[in-house]
Formats: structure tokens, sequence, C-alpha cells
């Protein structure tokens, strides 16, 4: 290797290492703006409409329909969708370099790591993207298109969390691997555990959730309330529930940084 090739490899993995740390800032920071906004929107509607939450509960795409919460809600969650989509691409540099490191994955973990990691990022692209359009197109103005960006969040933003779950299941299944990366310094497995955990009780609330939103418009008497009062509480902590385990992972991008340094 010449000098000039030695410059270029130090060079692109300070920048690397540097991208990475930034990485982890952005998706910090995106993480709290979103878990601020989604419950600050429905708190600041209810002291702006206390006539409208007297009879029920917001939802967050109610929350928004008013401008006063609307408008700021907007430019943060876009600015946090931006962030979180570079976020999850730096995390997708750092599984694609474990995919590298490792000697002999089973075959499930290396097909994860091979496919799983390119559909996560776009996933986080077309969550990003719904997220930019169900704030930025409201209601009542713009309700067909709210919705569609709301559905392009929850689906897209769903598999990208079964995806990292299964992720971590099969980093678990494969003790040799998982003993090879926590050797390294690059994992450790109570954390994985943890990812593991907080990805199912997000899958068991996507589920519920779904159940709320499919059962809420049915007549059902006095159990009407009851539903819809569940529903618009679970909307928020499901979103936190998405949020928590992306944040689980940003310890990788710590790791990214550490891989960086050492050089390709």
């Amino acid at each position: 290797m010449t000098g000039t090739d030695e410059l270029d490899r130090t060079a692109a993995s300070g920048w690397a290492a540097r991208a990475a740390v930034l990485a982890l800032v952005a998706n910090v920071f995106a993480i709290g703006a979103v878990t601020f906004w989604i419950y600050y929107a429905r708190m600041l509607f209810g002291a702006l409409r206390p006539d409208y939450v007297a009879v029920q509960p917001p939802t967050i795409s109610r929350a928004i329909s008013e401008p006063t919460v609307g408008e700021p809600f907007s430019f943060w969650i876009t600015v946090s969708a931006i962030f979180l989509g570079l976020g999850v691409f730096c995390l997708g540099s750092f599984y694609r370099r474990v995919s590298h490191w490792l000697t002999s994955p089973s075959r499930y973990l290396a097909r994860l790591l091979a496919v799983g990691i390119p559909v996560i990022v776009f996933l986080q692209t077309m969550a990003g993207v719904g997220m930019y359009i169900l704030s930025t197109y409201r209601f009542p103005d713009f309700n067909q298109v709210h919705m569609v960006g709301s559905y392009l969040f929850f689906l897209s933003q769903a598999m990208v969390i079964v995806v990292a779950t299964m992720l971590s299941s099969a980093l678990l299944r494969d003790q040799a691997s998982l003993q090879e990366l926590q050797t390294a310094g690059l994992m450790s497995k109570p954390m994985i555990r943890i990812r593991l955990r907080a990805g199912q009780i997000a899958i068991v609330l996507m589920v519920v959730y779904i159940l709320l939103f499919k059962v809420k418009d049915l007549d059902l008497n006095v159990m009407n309330d009851t539903i819809y009062i569940a529903y618009t509480t679970v909307e928020p902590v499901l979103i936190t529930a998405f949020l928590v385990v992306l944040g689980l992972f940003q310890t990788d991008l710590l790791a990214l940084r550490r891989m960086a340094q050492r050089g390709p």
C-alpha cells in the first residue's frame, strides 16, 4: 500500500467515525423531539380546545389540526424524520461492516444481515416520508393525504421494528457469532436481550392498536367510549415504543465509530 493510499484510508476512517457520532446525536435529538411533540401536541390542543376534550380525547391527528399546534409540530417532526433516516442509514453501515467481520455466521443471520438491513434503511426512509406527509397535510383540509401519510408511517415503522426484533433474535440464537462480536467489543448480549424484549412489547402494542383501530367505529353501545379512550391512549404509547426500540440501537453507533477508527 502506498503512502497516499494509507492517508486516504485514514481520512475515510476519520470521516466515518465523526459521521457515527453525528448520527448518534441526530438520532437522540430526533427521538427526544418526536417523543415530546406527540404528547405536547395533545396537551396543547386540550388547553386551546377544552370544549372538544370535554367530550372525547383527541388523537394526534386531531390535535395537530389546530394550526397553533400543527405548524410547529410539522417543522419538528419533519426535521426528526430526516435525522432518523440518516441515523438508521449509519446503523445500516455498522451492520454491513458486521456482516464482513463475522467469520462464519449462521445462514439465518447472514440472510438477515444481507437482506434485512437494506430493508430497514428503505422502510425508515418511507416512515420519514410518512412523517412529513401526515404532519404537513393535516385535517380538515387534507384528510385523504393525511391518512396516506399516517398509514405509510405506521406500516413502515412497524416493519422496521419487526425486522430489528428478528435481527436481535438471530444474534442471540447464533452464539458463536455473538461471542465473536462481544470479544471484539462491538455488541453486548444483555443489550441485545433488552432490544429483543422491547421489540416484542412494541409488536404486542401494534396488534392491540390495530384491533382498537378496527373496532373503534363499531356500534358497541356502552363500550364505545372506553374503546376510543383506549385507542387514543395506545396511539402515543405505540409511537413511544417504536422510538424506544430505535433508541436501544444507538450504542451500535459508538461501535461503528470504533470500527471506523480501526479502518476497513
